[in-house]
Parts: structure tokens; sequence; C-alpha cells
């Protein structure tokens, strides 16, 4: 934050940095968006939701790779799952099953 106020306080806006920190966080927004919407050619990247960037995970696990060796021991816990309680809590948190 440093050097950005050392270039802000080069600029003509340097007599507006006391009454920016005593503004809310809302009108700092207002005015970034009036700045930002005054310069021609600008190109604003809007932060993506967490309900997007879970989205954007699942995807990845869908489409990830298993080796065979993986796929192999999955294949032995569900067939240890025919033969034991699955009910019992700690027996499904020691396969892993309790999520």
């Amino acid at each position: 934050m440093d050097t950005s106020l050392q270039a802000i306080q080069s600029t003509p806006m340097a007599p507006y940095i006391g009454l920016m920190e005593k503004m809310s966080d809302q009108e700092k927004v207002a005015v970034a968006t009036f700045l930002v919407a005054t310069v021609p050619h600008v190109k604003v990247v809007e932060e993506q939701s967490a309900a997007n960037n879970a989205e954007i995970i699942r995807q990845k696990y869908r489409n990830l790779k298993r080796s065979p060796r993986v796929e192999k021991l999955m294949q032995l816990r569900e067939d240890a799952s025919k033969h034991i309680d699955l009910n019992d809590d700690r027996t499904r948190h020691i396969l892993g099953m309790d999520k």
C-alpha cells in the first residue's frame, strides 16, 4: 500500500487522501467505480464468488484420471464395505467414508 500511496501523492488526487481515509468502504467503492468508468478501454475483472470457485474445483475432480493402483484401492474399499457394518461411526471413519 505504501507504493500506491506514494504514487497517488504525486497526482492531483493528493489533497483527497485524508478525505478518502474517512470514507466508508461503500463510499470508496462508489468512488473507485466512478474513476474506473472514466478510464477508456479499461477491462474490469470481477471477483468470482466462492460458489463459482467450488463448481470449478468439482469440474476438475470429475475430469481427474486415477491411476490403476488408486482404482484398485477404491474397489477394495467397496468390496470391504460389503462384509462390514457400515453403520458403525468408527468403522466409517477408518475407511474414510464419514464425509
